[in-house]
This record gives C-alpha cells, sequence and structure tokens, in this order.
C-alpha cells in the first residue's frame, strides 16, 4: 500500500473503526520488521493512552487530597479557636474580683463548685487534673 493507507490504517486503528488484529493479519505481504513496527505502535500508543489516562486520575486525587488537607487544617484551627475562647471564658468567670488575674487559692476554692468542675469538663479537663 501507500503512506497514505498507512498512514490511515493505525489512525483507524487506534480509534477503534477496525481492531488492530485485524490491520496486522491483512499486512501479511509486509516482511517481520513492518508487522513488528506496527505491533510497537499500537503498544506505544495505548501505553501512552493509559499513561496519560492514569496521569489525570492521580491529578484529579491530588487536587481533592489538597483540598481535603486544607479543610481539616481549618477546621483544626476553628476547633482551637473555640477551645481557647471557651477557656478564656471560664477563666474570667473564675475571676471574682475582676482584676485580671487568678490566685491558685482562689482556682481551687472554686474547683469545689460543681458548675465549674463541669465547665472544665467541657474543656476535656477533670477537677482534679486542674489541682
Amino acid at each position: 500500500g501507500t503512506l497514505n493507507k498507512c498512514v490511515y490504517s493505525l489512525f483507524v486503528s487506534m480509534l477503534g473503526g477496525r481492531s488492530w488484529g485485524e490491520l496486522l493479519e491483512s499486512a501479511k505481504e509486509l516482511d517481520a520488521s513492518g508487522r513488528i513496527g506496527f505491533i510497537v505502535f499500537i503498544a506505544f500508543t495505548y501505553i501512552a493512552l493509559l499513561n496519560t489516562v492514569t496521569a489525570v486520575f492521580i491529578k484529579v486525587a491530588f487536587n481533592q487530597l489538597e483540598r481535603d488537607q486544607e479543610f481539616v487544617v481549618q477546621q483544626e484551627l476553628q476547633d482551637k479557636h473555640e477551645y481557647l475562647s471557651t477557656a478564656k471564658k471560664i477563666f474570667e468567670s473564675l475571676d471574682q474580683d475582676g482584676n485580671g488575674s487568678l490566685v491558685v487559692g482562689e482556682l481551687i476554692e472554686r474547683l469545689q463548685d460543681p458548675a465549674v468542675a463541669a465547665y472544665f469538663g467541657k474543656l476535656g479537663l477533670e477537677a482534679h487534673d486542674v489541682e
């Protein structure tokens, strides 16, 4: 055949218009190097196509993972902010004289109150842990 027929055959075999096995059978008049060249072309093209598809899937997965990591970081920062805000409110309520400081004796005295113990429970601490 001609070069045009050869290129057309390769094109059709890659797009599924004809089975590449059929085209290889019809190329019996070619020498062994021509048939091997056709097989190498088909194998290379399929591998390149599979690598491209795989790369796209991997890129999508990594993009999703990055978004998930950003979400986890944002969630952790928000949780930490809420925890610190709650702790600040608890210690402000423990400061009975309103001077902005809390003495150990004042803290131990206030820890006897079940409501104060419940505050610390919200922070994940037991009253005996604070003492």
